[in-house]
């Protein structure tokens, strides 16, 4: 039934019956027989004096004059489909919208915007239901989903049959029938919801032009160009969200029983609320589940159709609206960029999939953001919601040819290969575009190292034919990049795959190359058996293949494998072989390394005038300019200075050192520089000084997961609180470093394994054999 007139006028100005009552000199009961109906003919004098107490003025007042004579009552519709009884969540966006929706002197228009399935329309008709009362004169619906481009032209027509004007009075012509649409809404609060408007345009006939309508619009995409009072781009829930209407469906003992599956099932639905709330239901229907079993069959790329036949279809057609709506282009890339299964989406990593420049493939990865198919973590960086992810890669594998994954890892790795040469040449003093110095190059390294592993680790896996010496140029120019970030796993994972790919093809060099960053990887990680049976292949291979270079390099690793050995002889007579090798093919690079590693050794034994000659030859035949070679020579000339007691010396080489270091990004040398520098403060009598560079660089090492020398240098920390006259804290760090459970055992400090040289700070020793800030043991 329509709302009389007087009605709707009182609540708009918010006066009760008894506040107009007393208002115009009319009982309260005569206010109620008339807003009932029971009066149908007021007197004059009553219209009167309701009409100057509601402030009426011209049309208006003629309108309102002829309503209460002539019974033409104005409708006011209430098309508001039913609010979620269970409504979860959302609390601040919810306020946000309550408080804008208010009638005014202007138009509100307020716009959600978010990905299929993220809860638009609920909210939207949560937060109408909760204003509703501030609209009297109706509320308007419509789901503009499936709408073609005359659909906001039909709606209009609606709309004004729902406000009153007869079918017959509604124009055709779409400009008219929008411009009578703003005159019937012009003196009415009206509230209109329009449900996944397709774009601005779609909506523009149902703007309201001035006065106190309101209009909610939910799209996937944010609506640019209209005049919107609010925007609202909704995100997925929170774990905590998810977790609250997982426990409103299913009931709270089911969600506190077991708060981890809870997590866990919130993830598998990718905290998207329509799925969340699907498997809600799921599990509601079957009280022999536990929240575990329900976790459990969400896991892998079966997990749609887990969430049951009509809640998988549901998921499907929330992706399938924007999917279809998508041009050709943009189709094929939704497709293609969930193939590689790479996680996070890079610039660079979309250009090489799609085989397009880096301009275009962001022009359309951007595309897809605003579609709604993509996320937008950070500038230039994409990714895949998991379950439009799954969504994508079923319709690809429907479509796309079998071979289609190989093909794309094929174009990645070729991709990345030219880039990642361009970087290396950078780094190593001879700048190539795109880059524009080392820095450049190396924080393009850093950022797309986690997608290029994986680039490389899926090529193994699914045996594409990539080419191995592409394979290999990528961990020559990603390895030293992950071991000085302490990404170890990574490198790992990469090494691996290269030695994979390569003994499938029968590839001996890139074969040899990844050998030997897995040697050099176990020394890290100190396990010296393992590399030793790395590097014994590898210099094996080195000779089958006649590669005297490799053969140099192996020996400079197998030289720092016997320093990790605490077999200095051993090492320095491996690196003077690596050294004669590489001056006899001519390599200087490789000669300066070795030099390097001999003078370390040097300067262990106590021999610093010796590795200061060693190195005054290596400066001689590093290029001007050659920074990264002038940091490794420096930390070098520190140790050999510490060693001969030159304390201050040593100490300002230890300082440009570290300066370099941090500016180059390299945490590792950084880290092992710190603790160099500790022992030169400890050796020149300065236990404060040493105690703070070394409890950073504990606490650095523990952050690159280098277990070994945090343990290390815990030890030696332990010696500066001991000078410093703390020994409780010393007895707890040597605890800490070797791992003793009975606290009398670490007493007496004399009874601890502690490393060679920690004891007499004199030394320089280097435990972990990876203490040069660069890796002067170049595996490539």
């Amino acid at each position: 039934m329509a709302a009389h007139p007087l009605r709707v006028l009182r609540r708009r100005l918010g006066l009760s019956q008894e506040e107009l009552a007393a208002a115009t000199g009319l009982s309260v009961r005569s206010i109620q027989a008339l807003e009932s109906g029971r009066v149908r003919s007021p007197r004059s004098t009553t219209i009167r004096l309701l009409a100057d107490a509601l402030g009426l003025r011209d049309a208006e007042r003629d309108r309102f004059v002829r309503a209460l004579t002539g019974d033409d009552l104005v409708p006011s519709p209430a098309q508001l489909p039913a609010d979620l009884p269970d409504f979860t969540g959302r609390e601040p966006v919810v306020e946000r919208l309550v408080e804008a929706l208010r009638p005014g002197g202007q138009p509100v228009v307020v716009a959600i915007s978010g990905l299929g399935g993220v809860g638009k329309t609920s909210l939207a008709l949560h937060v109408a239901h909760r204003v509703r009362g501030r609209y009297p004169d109706g509320q308007l619906f419509v789901d503009l989903r499936h709408a073609g481009p005359a659909e906001a032209h039909q709606a209009a027509g609606r709309f004004l049959r729902a406000l009153g004007t007869p079918a017959g009075a509604v124009p055709t012509d779409a400009a008219e029938r929008a411009a009578l649409l703003r005159s019937v809404l012009a003196d009415r609060s009206v509230l209109m919801v329009v449900d996944d408007v397709p774009g601005a345009r779609g909506v523009l006939p149902l703007l309201p032009g001035a006065g106190p309508a309101a209009l909610l619009l939910t799209s996937r995409a944010p609506l640019a160009g209209l005049p919107v009072t609010v925007a609202v781009d909704l995100d997925l829930f929170s774990v905590d969200e998810g977790a609250r209407l997982l426990s409103t469906v299913t009931g709270a003992d089911r969600t506190a029983a077991d708060p981890a599956a809870v997590a866990a099932v919130v993830d598998a639905c990718g905290r998207l609320p329509l799925a969340v709330r699907l498997a809600a239901a799921r599990l509601a229907a079957r009280p022999a589940w536990s929240m575990r079993d329900l976790a459990d069959r969400l896991i892998g790329d079966r997990r749609l159709r887990e969430l049951g036949p009509s809640a998988e279809e549901a998921v499907r057609a929330s992706f399938a609206l924007s999917y279809q709506a998508l041009s050709p282009r943009l189709a094929d890339a939704f497709r293609l960029l969930a193939r590689p299964r790479l996680g996070d989406i890079s610039v660079d990593s979309a250009a090489a999939t799609l085989d397009l420049d880096a301009g275009t493939a962001a022009e359309i990865a951007e595309e897809l953001v605003d579609a709604r198919l993509l996320l937008s973590p950070g500038p230039g960086r994409y990714r895949y919601h998991d379950l439009a992810r799954l969504f994508a890669r079923e319709v690809s594998h429907a479509v796309d040819p079998p071979d289609t994954t190989a093909r794309l890892v094929r174009r990645l790795v070729d991709g990345y290969r030219k880039t990642a040469v361009a970087a290396l040449q950078t780094i190593d003093e001879l700048p190539t575009p795109p880059f524009a110095d080392a820095a450049a190059a190396t924080g393009w390294l850093a950022a797309e190292a986690p997608l290029i592993v994986a680039a490389v680790a899926l090529a193994a896996e699914v045996r594409a034919d990539v080419d191995p010496e592409a394979c290999a140029d990528l961990v020559r120019a990603l390895g030293p990049q992950l071991r000085a970030a302490g990404e170890w796993d990574g490198w790992q994972r990469l090494a691996d795959a290269v030695r994979e790919i390569a003994l499938r093809d029968g590839n001996g060099p890139a074969a040899l190359l990844a050998t030997m960053n897995l040697g050099h990887l176990a020394i890290l990680r100190t396990d010296y058996t393992l590399a030793g049976g790395h590097l014994s292949a590898a210099a094996a291979l080195a000779r089958t293949l006649g590669d005297r270079a490799a053969q140099a390099r192996t020996l400079n690793l197998i030289g720092l494998l016997r320093f990790c050995e605490a077999n200095p002889r051993a090492a320095i007579e491996a690196h003077r072989s690596a050294l004669d090798l590489f001056e006899t093919l001519g390599n200087v690079a490789g000669a300066v390394n070795a030099r390097i590693n001999l003078a370390k050794c040097l300067a262990t034994q106590g021999r610093g005038a010796e590795g200061l000659a060693v190195l005054t030859e290596a400066r001689r035949q590093v290029p001007p300019g050659a920074e990264v070679a002038g940091v490794m020579l420096r930390h070098q000339t520190a140790r050999c200075l510490h060693a001969l007691g030159r304390h201050a010396e040593a100490l300002a080489e230890h300082e440009t050192c570290l300066e370099a270091t941090r500016r180059h990004g390299m945490r590792e040398g950084a880290a092992y520089v710190l603790s160099e520098r500790g022992l030169t403060h400890l050796a020149a009598g300065q236990p404060t000084a040493a105690r703070d560079d070394l409890t950073e660089a504990v606490h650095d090492f523990e952050r690159l997961g280098d277990r070994n020398a945090a343990d290390t240098y815990r030890v030696v920390l332990g010696l500066a609180h001991r000078a410093l006259g703390d020994l409780p804290t010393a007895q707890q760090l040597w605890r800490d470093s070797i791992k003793l459970p009975d606290p009398a055992s670490a007493a007496d400090p004399a009874s601890l394994a502690e490393p060679a040289g920690a004891a007499d700070p004199t030394g320089a020793a280097d435990p972990t054999g990876a203490a040069d800030p660069t890796s002067a043991a170049d595996p490539g």
